[in-house]
Order: structure tokens, then C-alpha cells, then sequence
């Protein structure tokens, strides 16, 4: 995969003089989870037919004495027809599901510039969510890892402590979350200078 360009990346509301200088998405760990329990989902009718051909249920059966029951034409027919419609609306939900899920996940991207941190939630397929956060408010950083996952692929939450009452802003399961932490923090020292020498500038020319 070629490196992305961060110049290229253009955002609503981004300012003339505002470079973005950190595209972040949630680690693939993170939705390989997710990947496992719609894998789940995709075998379980699968190994339910191997458990009851096992048993000796005959479901094809019980499902033509049904339509014989209801003295509906040809209901071997009819059965199968049934039975392929159930699998197909089963297996429609369940790709449904894991587009809504793969959309959320590929959809919810942090977005770090020279001024501002910008966080994007994706929440099911017409709702999105967009806070931001300017780093002059920042107060603390911190990355954090949990777990054996988390440590093994080094990737976890990046917790910005705000100024005044306002809730913490956190980044979740980035990669190398303790690196992204530093150069916040770094970011906003960046900032913080380049304001305070304006300030000078400004004084010495009054």
C-alpha cells in the first residue's frame, strides 16, 4: 500500500493555513473482532444442518410435511423453494450487518492538524458525528494499551485531558498510541511558540 498523502486530504471548515499533519483510522485488530463474530454468523446455519443430519432430524422433511399440511401444490417443490428463500434473507442480513459495521469502521477517522484535532464518528449509514478539539485547550496527553492484543500489535486509546470541566477526547485503538500521544504533545509546544512569537513580534513593532 503507498503512503498516504497528507496534502492531498482536504476536510469541510479546514482553514487556508491548516495543514493536516495526522490521518488516523482504528487498528485492523480492532475489526478483525468484528470480522470473527459475522464468521460465526456465516457457519452457524452450516454446522446447526451438520448437528441435525448427525441427530438424524430430517429438517427438509419436516419442512414438506408443512406444505403437505397446508395441501399446498407440489410442497417438495415448494419446500426447497422455501428453504433457498430463508438462507438467501438470512445470509442478506448478515452482509447487510457487516457492511453497516465495516462502514462504521471505515468511516471513523481522526484527523490531526497544526491547529486542531478533529474526530469523525461514522454511526450506521446516515449518521455521522464531528467534534473538535484545538490544541491550545489541551492540557495532558496519554496513550494506553490494555491487554495481551493490544500490547502484542501495539495499538490502543490516546486520552487528551481538556481544559476546564470538559470531558476527556479520546482517540480509540490507533496504532502506536503512545507515539500519536508524543507528537500531540509536540504539536501543541509547536503551537504554543509560534503564538508566543507573534505576541513578541507584535510588541516590538508598537
Amino acid at each position: 500500500m503507498s503512503p498516504l498523502d497528507l496534502d492531498a486530504i482536504r476536510f469541510p471548515g479546514q482553514q487556508s493555513d491548516e495543514r493536516v499533519l495526522l490521518f488516523l483510522r482504528r487498528h485492523w485488530v480492532s475489526f478483525l473482532y468484528i470480522s470473527l463474530v459475522v464468521l460465526m454468523m456465516v457457519i452457524l446455519p452450516i454446522i446447526m444442518l451438520v448437528f441435525f443430519n448427525l441427530l438424524g432430524f430430517d429438517l427438509q422433511g419436516l419442512v414438506v410435511s408443512v406444505f403437505r399440511g397446508v395441501e399446498s401444490a407440489y410442497p417438495e417443490i415448494r419446500a426447497k423453494q422455501f428453504t433457498v428463500f430463508l438462507f438467501s434473507a438470512y445470509y442478506f442480513l448478515v452482509l447487510s450487518y457487516f457492511l453497516v459495521l465495516w462502514l462504521d469502521y471505515y468511516f471513523d477517522i481522526t484527523i490531526v492538524t497544526n491547529e486542531r484535532i478533529i474526530d469523525i464518528q461514522q454511526s450506521g449509514l446516515f449518521n455521522r458525528s464531528v467534534s473538535e478539539l484545538y490544541l491550545q485547550q489541551v492540557q495532558d496527553v496519554s496513550g494506553k494499551q490494555q491487554g495481551l492484543v493490544q500490547n502484542l500489535f501495539g495499538f490502543g486509546d490516546v486520552i487528551i485531558q481538556t481544559a476546564g470541566n470538559k470531558t476527556n477526547f479520546v482517540i480509540d485503538q490507533v496504532k502506536d498510541s503512545y507515539k500519536i500521544s508524543r507528537q500531540i504533545i509536540d504539536l501543541q509546544e509547536t503551537l504554543i511558540e509560534k503564538n508566543k512569537k507573534s505576541a513578541d513580534d507584535a510588541v516590538k513593532v508598537e
